[in-house]
């Protein structure tokens, strides 16, 4: 089992989202940034974790409303594609 670290961050329109970080912590390795479409904590990805954790930093975030992440802060309208591409662009952002 790889080990994750797990942080916080605001997104653009304040919406408190949840990070989890696995794999090399080597400044010179690959970041994939993985988009879990399913609605899934990274649970789901434990076994790709465990597989490339030296070679690759993975970074992932529990979509707004969802697990550790805070209901949307302008209310349930912002659910929208535009509004998940930003909360990617600000995951993005902070690592």
């Amino acid at each position: 089992m790889v080990d994750l670290e797990r942080r916080s961050i605001a997104s653009f329109d304040g919406t408190p989202l949840g990070l989890t970080l696995a794999g090399s912590s080597s400044p010179s390795a690959p970041v994939l940034v993985l988009a879990n479409g399913l609605g899934a904590t990274a649970a789901a990805f434990q076994l790709l974790f465990a597989r490339f954790a030296d070679e690759f930093r993975f970074v992932t975030w529990d979509y707004r409303g969802l697990f550790s992440s805070g209901r949307p802060v302008r209310g349930y309208d912002s659910l929208r594609v535009d509004d998940h591409a930003k909360d990617a662009l600000a995951v993005i952002d902070a690592v």
